[in-house]
């Protein structure tokens, strides 16, 4: 069975193998209604599976999952030994950022994929089989289910149902909603067939259900008949191939020695009943395997030696070096005259080539007494020489000094200009050319001042924004060729908490996140996470800052590798300076 929670994150194929039941996903946003269409489509007559009811199970009695929760998130999230997890509670914590909200995942999926399986291998017999999957497109399930209905509402709707449900402020409602994926983002993955609008009337919610329900029963049944049909296939083309297995060694058998013959034929045929999935019925395989084999020896040209070679011999036939034989390749016929072979045409051919060239010698002749009468009726050309003779006093003469000669060209040289770059700091309200490909669009539009610095000598740059309020969202850093090394992203969350992202190289490259997190308007934890959003390090702050909790997590597993203090202020600063991104401008803003 495939499974819907995978190590890599992606989405199996749908299943393969025995038979399961036609499984419909029902995905929704927070407040869209979820619920209520697993009810009707479970008060229908199809088995209903809730995600969200197997994750309380695992909450609520101890066990590998319930012990890594305690683990990760606190230990005073069961007031008992063994009492359940406060959920609550669970998710304040764990659903404040994407960071904790993807550990919760790591510890739970796996769990409730084992689960998920056993109870739908459970419920093998049943036609339809409906799944509500709250992280369904989260997690790349798509491909685990026959299809999905995707419940909608409008987005207040759904904020003032989790409000009423889950008893918390509107604005918390709103964060909460905002950790999912946008549900305009969901309905691009779903056929617009399948999308359920739970905005308005229940009775509206019901009939759409019903209608869906009818045509899953309908597709179940036509993906029975052609995995059935599909089975029939194959196994029609195995007997096949089994029986023509069979024949060929059937008929080699009987063609018994065929190393010295001169010509063998042999014949098998092999008939075959096969059960169809219809007892009344039965199909007979038949396989005819034919093999006829001939052993011709090259024969001679036209006698002569062993080789092939005679008298007369072909191009073919030509004798190798050691053969012995004396022929050679034929030397082709002279071809015949193109006179076609008698004197008087020769003779003929000869006299008439004399007249045509008596007859071109005519021709010049001709012309060339035209030219010849044309120019005795011309005037005679006198040409008079305008030049006069020069006397000896006007002869050249050897001068008394040489000729002056200039000296070749020399360019002066080159004037080096040294490159000028911009120096100081500048304060401007849009974002510098070069900076602009690598500031994210949801930061980018929250930024109302610039501040670009310059080290001077061409050294690069520095970009940092702050938002209307004077918080810092961006700072980037450049280097002389202004390509981007290092950029950290700031997010302030509305209970105080603050989120530093950290991007390398020109590639804008996810590196880590730290979360710092406050509690009545100081810091009481910060949280570190490598670039996939693993856990590395989580500090808790003591005594005012004076003293430190540090535990180490394992990349992989996630789990704690290490707890140690570090006291002191002096020792607590250089460590959280060290350790997690831009501590002293978050702390200091």
């Amino acid at each position: 069975m495939s499974k819907p929670f995978c190590a890599s994150g992606s989405a199996p194929a749908a299943g393969s193998g025995a038979r399961r039941p036609y499984l419909i996903g029902i995905a929704g946003n927070r407040g869209s209604g979820k619920s209520k269409v697993g009810k009707r489509l479970s008060d229908l007559g199809a088995q209903v599976f809730d995600l969200d009811k197997i994750t309380h199970e695992l909450l609520d009695n101890p066990g590998a999952a319930y012990t890594e929760v305690l683990a990760r998130f606190g230990q005073d999230l069961a007031p008992a030994p063994g009492a359940p997890i406060d959920r609550a509670t669970l998710a304040q914590r764990a659903f404040q950022n994407s960071d904790t909200k993807a550990a919760l995942e790591a510890i739970l999926h796996p769990r409730i994929n084992e689960r998920l399986e056993e109870k739908i291998s459970a419920a093998s017999a049943e036609k339809v089989l409906g799944i509500e999957a709250s992280q369904l497109f989260e997690a790349g399930l798509q491909d685990y289910f026959d299809e999905i209905w995707l419940v909608v509402a409008d987005f207040e709707i759904r904020v003032h149902r989790v409000v009423d449900r889950d008893g918390v402020g509107e604005d918390e409602a709103r964060h909460l909603i905002s950790l999912q994926m946008p549900q305009e983002e969901k309905v691009k993955l779903v056929k617009p067939n399948l999308i359920i609008d739970n905005s308005g009337t229940l009775e509206d919610t019901y009939a759409k259900v019903d209608a869906l329900y009818l045509g899953a029963l309908a597709r179940a049944d036509a993906r029975d008949s052609a995995a059935a049909n599909d089975g029939a296939n194959e196994r029609y083309r195995e007997v096949f191939r089994q029986l023509g297995l069979l024949g060929v060694a059937e008929a080699v058998a009987r063609l018994g020695d065929v190393g010295t013959t001169g010509h063998k034929a042999a014949r098998a045929d092999l008939t075959m009943d096969v059960d169809s999935n219809n007892p009344d019925q039965r199909r007979r395989l038949k396989v005819a395997v034919d093999m006829d084999i001939r052993n011709d020896p090259p024969g001679p040209c036209d006698g002569g030696c062993s080789c092939g070679c005679g008298s007369n011999c072909r191009v073919s036939c030509a004798c190798q070096p050691d053969c012995g034989c004396g022929c050679k390749k034929p030397i082709p016929p002279v071809p015949p005259d193109p006179d076609h072979g008698g004197n008087c045409n020769k003779r003929g051919s000869r006299w008439l080539a004399v007249v045509l060239l008596l007859g071109l010698f005519g021709l010049l002749g001709f012309f060339g007494f035209l030219v010849w009468e044309h120019y005795q009726h011309q005037p005679p050309v006198v040409i008079v020489n305008t030049v006069p003779s020069c006397p000896d006093s006007c002869q050249p003469k050897t001068p008394d000094n040489p000729p002056v000669v200039t000296p070749p060209y020399v360019p002066p040289a080159p004037v080096v200009v040294s490159p000028t770059c911009p120096t100081g700091t500048q304060e401007v309200d849009e974002i510098p050319g070069f900076a602009f490909r690598f500031v994210q669009n949801a930061v980018r539009v929250q930024v109302t001042r610039w501040v670009v610095s310059y080290p001077g000598n061409c050294a690069g740059a520095t970009v940092t924004g702050y938002n209307a309020a004077g918080q810092r969202l961006v700072y980037q850093e450049y280097d002389s060729d202004l390509w981007m090394t290092w950029q950290w992203v700031f997010k302030y969350f509305p209970n105080g908490d603050v989120q530093v992202d950290r991007y390398a190289g020109r590639e804008n490259i996810f590196t880590g996140r730290t979360t710092y997190r406050y509690q009545a308007g100081g810091l009481v934890r910060v949280e570190q996470c490598d670039g996939y959003q693993r856990p590395l390090v989580t500090a808790v702050i003591e005594r005012g800052g004076a003293a430190l909790t540090v535990i180490e997590f394992d990349r992989a597993s996630g789990s704690p590798t290490r707890n140690y203090a570090v006291t002191g202020v002096d020792s607590v600063l250089q460590f959280m300076q060290r350790t997690f991104f831009a501590f002293n401008w978050v702390t200091n803003p």
